[in-house]
């Protein structure tokens, strides 16, 4: 995100977003996302960001949601949509379906391979 061209009150709340989850304060990861949001509501990082909350909380079908808004935003940045496809996969695992996960891992790792160095 620090190189996205995002607000520096967006990056601010990412961060501290980020520091929250590690902490396991997904409570208020979540909240700084969602004031993110209302500030750059097309940010891709940050939707990316709110999917990896849901993903941690264990609501699947909003994880992946959010994890496709962000590719739907996220012109085609292979090193957003890696970790995209993974949340994508991980959502899916979550609900049981075991084909979609698989695809979506299988998606991940193209990516992967993409950007590799």
């Amino acid at each position: 995100i620090e190189t996205s061209g995002a607000a520096a009150p967006v990056i601010s709340l990412v961060k501290a977003a980020r520091a929250s989850l590690a902490a396991g304060r997904t409570d208020q990861a979540g909240a700084s996302l969602e004031r993110a949001l209302r500030i750059e509501p097309r940010n891709a990082w940050v939707w990316q960001g709110l999917a990896s909350v849901h993903v941690v909380t264990q609501q699947a079908e909003q994880a992946e949601s959010e994890a496709k808004k962000s590719i739907s935003l996220g012109k085609r940045n292979p090193y957003l949509d890696v970790e995209n496809w993974r949340l994508v996969a991980e959502a899916r695992k979550l609900r049981g379906d075991a084909a979609g996960a698989a695809q979506a891992q299988a998606r991940h790792e193209q990516l992967q391979q993409l950007i590799a160095p």
